[in-house]
């Protein structure tokens, strides 16, 4: 898919929704700290913590080539001036008019309706101006919370997919949700 050069910039309320800058590199070193947002964001493949300036660099630059490829468009969240987290819109579907969402809050902004109103901002995005006719987000059954923020961002709950997925040389359950334009 081809996605914009720069940007996109996405109000969403008092939230900025923008691409990660160098800026954020303190800010995501220490995201980096917490386990969780380490297992989401995929940093395990960076090798074992702790997480450093130049392991933050690196994945920076992964999330700068996936979107250069068309393969995945990653946007910081940003609360008055700060770093909240991320949302990326996986488009290795989009040719059949798939998105894959995926987020982390860090652990400061966490409970606040952060996630949900990003995934629904990012979701209208995504169904307007890349023209997706499906947007999906997987979670693990025990992530509580992102079931509760996909929910609440309009996302209908699909059921099970059992042993969907491998990671941390496990296969994974992982619950399906969906959102469609206009929903």
């Amino acid at each position: 898919m081809n996605l914009p050069e720069t940007g996109p910039l996405l109000d969403a309320g008092d939230l900025v929704l923008r691409p990660p800058l160098g800026t954020d590199l303190p800010q995501l070193v220490e995201a980096f700290g917490d386990a969780e947002v380490t297992r989401i964001s995929g940093m395990t493949r960076f090798g074992e913590p702790p997480y450093g300036e130049n392991h933050a660099i690196a994945w920076l630059d992964r999330q700068r080539e996936a979107r250069a490829d068309g393969r995945r468009m990653m946007l910081a969240i940003e609360l008055a001036g700060s770093l909240a987290g991320t949302i990326d819109i996986d488009l290795a579907n989009a040719g059949q008019g798939r998105g894959e969402l995926g987020y982390w809050v860090t652990e400061p902004y966490r409970g606040r309706g952060i996630a949900r109103r990003a995934i629904r901002r990012v979701s209208e995005y995504a169904t307007g101006e890349l023209g997706l006719a499906r947007i999906e987000i997987l979670v693990e059954p025990h992530n509580v919370a992102s079931c509760r923020a996909a929910e609440a961002a309009g996302f209908t709950r699909e059921g099970l997919l059992r042993q969907f997925l491998e990671f941390e040389a496990q296969r994974h359950d992982l619950v399906m949700y969906s959102l469609l334009p206009g929903e």
